[in-house]
């Protein structure tokens, strides 16, 4: 069982820093985002794997990654984007598009339908993920910023 984890956080890790390549992220970054997808697919793996819904594992999945970026993008002083994508692809949906689809053509409609509603609130779920974390951090980083300003009167003599 340790060897199957295994193989599947060095084989997301890998796939995290192709997908860095294929959108030219910078160098500086691909081991950060490749963790950040690595991270993401382990997470989801597990999560559906103790028998948790593919929804829900994907909305903790994203969670998680959304955190994770928010600090990576602290750390590298670089949008969080960077990193967002490359986190985020692994739990992206095709497969069940695809499968719905297939469906829905050989004329297995409910089972279609099915698998398509399903991939649209797992992509609902990635969505609300990242926007709830980076929000929490866009909160927190705020309330920082107006606790470092220190407000003058106006009217007060210089």
């Amino acid at each position: 069982m340790v060897e199957n984890w295994l193989l599947v956080i060095i084989l997301s890790f890998l796939a995290g820093a192709g997908f860095c390549l294929l959108f030219q992220v910078n160098k500086k970054h691909i081991f950060l985002a490749s963790i950040c997808s690595a991270t993401s697919w382990t997470l989801f793996q597990y999560l559906t794997s103790v028998g948790m819904n593919s929804v829900f594992s994907t909305f903790v999945s994203g969670f998680i990654v959304g955190i994770m970026t928010e600090i990576f993008a602290k750390i590298k002083k670089c949008p969080a984007i960077n990193f967002i994508i490359i986190g985020t692809i692994p739990l992206v949906p095709g497969l069940k598009v695809y499968q719905g689809t297939l469906k829905l053509i050989e004329g297995n409609t409910f089972p279609g339908i099915s698998q398509i509603l399903e991939a649209v609130f797992i992509a609902i779920a990635i969505a609300i993920s990242i926007l709830v974390s980076t929000s929490i951090f866009k909160g927190i980083r705020d309330k920082k910023f107006r606790r470092s300003i220190k407000f003058k009167n106006p009217n007060a003599p210089n």
